[in-house]
């Protein structure tokens, strides 16, 4: 444990650093609740889906808030938390733009598959996850081991927050025609997947990360059915 935190080592990689709530031992259930953790899913038929592990995935584009809330609800349920592509990137030793630049996009997506199956294996965390990690039907397989929650946003309002974000330009790579342009293109071959992979949407255009982190708490522990359990919180 250091400052409040505590280093979690991914098999086969460097130890990464990883908020662990103080006083919460490891494997406990934080609030009492995440145990059994089941969502409604996205279609809001009141079915539920039952996970095989105590993990929740957020996805998403960059720029909807995903390394902040991920950090948020991971200290509401006493759980750690990680940025997979923090994960890849000190795996590689480079930015995410440098390896898409030296090596190509096809393997970045090949590391970005093999870390997160690592990822699948640790109990009682929440990930932020790569934007376009749901783009390889193996990486959907996997994610779905845990409760999948899809931060959903418009290009316009990810395109104002990338904007203010001077290390997304830093460390992303342009993947289209760049700027707004560039985030409608790939929204429109993305969405449709989000919405596939996901068991709870949370609009994040107007709700501040603390409020997101609440809204998916209430979505993954409430009784199937109720209103805070529905399909786009």
């Amino acid at each position: 444990m250091l400052d409040g935190c505590r280093y979690v080592r991914t098999p086969g990689g460097p130890a990464v650093r990883a908020v662990h709530r103080p006083g919460a031992a490891a494997g406990s259930d934080g609030d009492g609740g995440a145990q059994g953790a089941v969502a409604r899913t996205h279609q809001g038929r009141g079915r539920i889906r039952p996970v095989k592990r105590r993990l929740i995935f957020l996805i998403g584009y960059r720029g909807a808030g995903k390394t902040t809330v991920a950090r948020l609800l991971a200290e509401k349920f006493g759980w750690s938390w990680l940025d997979a592509d923090a994960v890849l990137e000190e795996r590689a030793g480079k930015s995410i733009r440098q390896i898409f630049a030296d090596d190509g996009e096809a393997a970045f997506r090949d590391l970005e598959s093999a870390i997160l199956g690592e990822l699948c294996t640790l109990e009682n965390h929440v990930f932020a996850t790569g934007g376009g990690v749901v783009l390889r039907e193996e990486n959907r397989v996997c994610l779905k081991q845990g409760v999948v929650v899809w931060l959903r946003a418009s290009a316009d309002v990810l395109w104002q927050r990338m904007q203010q974000d001077i290390t997304t330009a830093e460390r992303r790579p342009n993947l289209g025609q760049g700027g707004l342009a560039e985030i409608e293109e790939l929204l429109r071959a993305r969405e449709p997947l989000y919405e596939a992979c996901s068991d709870v949407t949370v609009d994040v255009e107007k709700r501040a990360a603390g409020d997101a982190a609440d809204a998916i708490r209430s979505a993954i522990l409430s009784p199937v059915g109720t209103a805070e359990n529905s399909p786009a919180l």
